[in-house]
């Protein structure tokens, strides 16, 4: 097929893309086509430029892939500790201001 030739398959791609993500803009359909094309249906051709490992890598993970959780650094506070002021009646004064039986 010459170069400039787009296949018939990827137009299809085009339409099926289009009707599944309706929120897609035309250029993200095209895009995902070519992308499906070089990755799926023929990443040998001269119109994709990549390796086939290159298509799609961002964005969803691929079926069968499985899935890392990434938690959320959160920062650690510490409990309050006693400041060394100490009541007759056995009660610490904690560094937050509240008072704790010993």
């Amino acid at each position: 097929m010459p170069e400039g030739k787009i296949p018939k398959r990827v137009e299809k791609l085009v339409l099926e893309i289009e009707k599944k993500n309706p929120k897609y803009g035309e250029a993200q359909a095209w895009a995902t086509a070519w992308s499906v094309y070089c990755k799926y249906i023929k990443p040998g051709s001269s119109h994709c430029h990549k390796s086939a490992s290159e298509y799609l890598s961002g964005g969803k993970q691929q079926r069968g892939a499985k899935k890392t959780k990434t938690r959320k650094k959160t920062q650690k506070t510490s409990a309050p500790k006693p400041t060394g002021t100490v009541s007759a009646t056995g009660m610490a004064l904690m560094s937050d201001g509240s008072w704790k039986k010993l």
